[in-house]
Parts: structure tokens; sequence; C-alpha cells
């Protein structure tokens, strides 16, 4: 058992050492520096980065506060668990590589009344919902902004058309459409999709058809904030000031790196193909999927010099600042939470059944 771990682990180190790599190359394959000369990240203001560390902050902890409103049917989960649970996830999702952190949050929670397919079940479901809203926004922001004409048959010097960033917008908007519609019937017609798996899965084992229906029953339960507006009206509401909160707060910082002409609409853009680019399986630290989103979306707006200069510290700034404060905020924390629980022994409380 112990040599089957290791080799696992060993196998994410070198797929993250190759990802790692391979980043790096098409980095530098494409003109774009890592770290930008020191005299242009001198230019930028301490204040800048100050005020853009704690808007970081606060998107933090809203994007943790709207979680309790997904788990308040399943539990009553007080506040400073579910922001401490909430930023250590951010945190392991931040550092560790193809995404392993996305079971962090559920793990961490699954306490008094919560198991841990419940909990997944909401973080699926606020992921989904996420993607669609801002897949659906970043639509509008594309063709609500004026692009570059013609646009350049290259990001960088990597031959990507920049044409191909509208396209892959409306594939993903499609994708988390198609997901949030199977989100409704898997909840809505549990008993239609038992019956299903029974007569596919259960005719090649009974075993793991049970097994399957079992864990979509228990996801199914952490979906039932889906019917109750008290819950659900809020949690969008929480959602709205999230992405509102980081496209403005990320147009100042592109203002304040040099990109004076940026509009909020241009921001939104940038975010928008930065969250697109972030949420497949990547490297630690979002390594090279962060910056090649970052200037993927700079591309459709300005020239390349300006993108791999001016554009370059921005996105210096934007990665050091963003995946920097989430791990430091995480490791606060996970010291905050160990010492609150060590001195009042608090527990988890289930919430009356809704």
């Amino acid at each position: 058992m112990t040599n089957s771990r290791n080799f696992r682990l060993l196998r994410v180190v070198l797929g993250s050492a190759l990802l790692i790599l391979l980043f790096a190359f098409l980095l530098r394959r494409g003109g774009f520096p890592v770290v930008p000369p020191k005299a242009d990240l001198s230019q930028v203001a301490p204040s800048v980065v100050i005020a853009y560390s704690l808007a970081w902050t606060g998107i933090l902890l809203v994007r943790s506060l709207r979680w309790r409103y997904l788990l308040l049917p399943i539990a009553n989960v007080p506040w400073w668990r579910v922001i401490a649970v909430s930023l250590v996830g951010f945190g392991a999702l931040a550092v560790f590589p193809l995404r392993l952190g996305e079971a962090v949050r559920p793990t961490l929670i699954r306490r008094g009344g919560i198991g841990w397919w419940e909990a997944a079940g909401t973080v699926g479901a606020e992921r989904v919902m996420d993607g669609l809203f801002l897949t659906a926004t970043l639509a509008v922001a594309l063709f609500s902004t004026t692009w570059l004409t013609p646009l350049p048959n290259h990001i960088g010097a990597l031959k990507v058309p920049v044409a191909a960033v509208p396209g892959a917008t409306t594939g993903a908007l499609v994708m988390f459409a198609t997901l949030f519609v199977m989100i409704g019937l898997f909840y809505w017609s549990r008993e239609f999709t038992q019956r299903l798996i029974e007569h596919t899965v259960g005719r090649v084992s009974a075993g793991a058809s049970a097994w399957i229906i079992t864990v979509m029953s228990r996801i199914a339960s952490g979906l039932s904030f889906l019917p109750l507006m008290r819950y659900m009206l809020p949690f969008l509401a929480w959602t709205c000031v999230y992405w509102v909160v980081n496209a403005t707060a990320l147009m100042w910082l592109m203002r304040g790196c040099g990109l004076t002409s940026s509009t909020l609409g241009q921001a939104w853009v940038a975010m928008g193909i930065l969250g697109l680019g972030v949420v497949i399986p990547n490297a630690p630290g979002f390594f090279g999927a962060f910056q090649l989103s970052l200037f993927a979306g700079l591309a459709l707006f300005f020239p390349t010099d300006v993108i791999t200069s001016t554009g370059a510290v921005f996105v210096f700034y934007a990665y050091v600042i963003q995946v920097g404060m989430t791990a430091v905020l995480a490791l606060c924390a996970w010291l905050f939470s160990s010492w609150y629980e060590l001195k009042s022994g608090s527990v988890i409380e289930a919430s009356p059944k809704v």
C-alpha cells in the first residue's frame, strides 16, 4: 500500500514538473517574460500593489461567505468555519497541481451532518454556476468591447490566432449550460437516473450499480439548495458581487501597471478568459495557464509590443498577488481554525431538516 501511494505521488510530482517545463517553454516561445525587467516593475506604485492585495482578500472572503448558503440546507455550519475551510481550500487549489485541491473543502467541512459527497455536490454545483455566469457575461463583454482590427493571427510569437478566443468562449458557454441542465435533471429526476443506472451498469455489475446510486444520491442531497430561493437568491447575489468586484479590481490593476486606457469591459474579458484557462487541470500555482490566459485576453485589445512589455508587468503582479495572497490567507485560516477549535472545542451542529 505504501509503495502504491509513493508511486502515485511520484507520478503527480513528475507530471507537475513536466507541466511547468511545458508552460515555461510556451511562455518563452511566445516572447512573454515570466519576470519583467526590474526597471519596469519598479514603475508600479506600491499603493497599487497594496490596494489590489486588499481587494483580492475581500474577493476571497466574498467567495467564501456565499458557500454557506449552499451548505445551510444540509447543516448549520458557523460562518467562521465556512470562511476558514474555504480559504484553506482555495490555497490548496492554488498550490496543488492538477486541481487536486478541489477535494480539500469537502474533506475539511465534513462534520456534524455533512458527508463528503454532500459537500462535494455543493462545490460541484458552485463550480458549474460560476462557469455559466462567467461565460455568459464574458460573451456579453466580448461583443460589447472594441477589438483590434484586424485581429492578429498570433498571440505574441505563438502561432495561435486571437480570433480563437471568442470561439473558445462560445464552446465553454455551451458546455457550462449543458452541465447546469444536467444538474437540474439529476436533482429533480433522481428515480429516472437510478433506473437508468440499474439497466446499464447493473447489467454488468450489481455491486457497482448500487455503489454509483448511493454516491449519486448523496451528491443529490448536496444539491438541496436548488429549489430553496431563500438560499439560492443570496448565493446568486453574492456571486454577482464576487465577479463585479473581481473585474473592477483587475481593471484598476491594469491601469496602475501602465495599461491606462483599460476599461471594465476589457478587464472582464481578461478575467473571464483567465477563469476558463485555469479551470482545467494544470501545473502547481496555475503557472503558465494563468499567464497565457491573461496574455490571450490582452491580445484582443493591445498590440504585441504592449502586451509583452506593459502587459507583462500587469500579468506578473496579477499572478504574484493572486497566488501569493491566496496561499498566505490559507495558512492564516488554517492556523486560526486550529487555534480556535483547540481553545473552544467548537463543533458543527447539524441544522434541522429543511
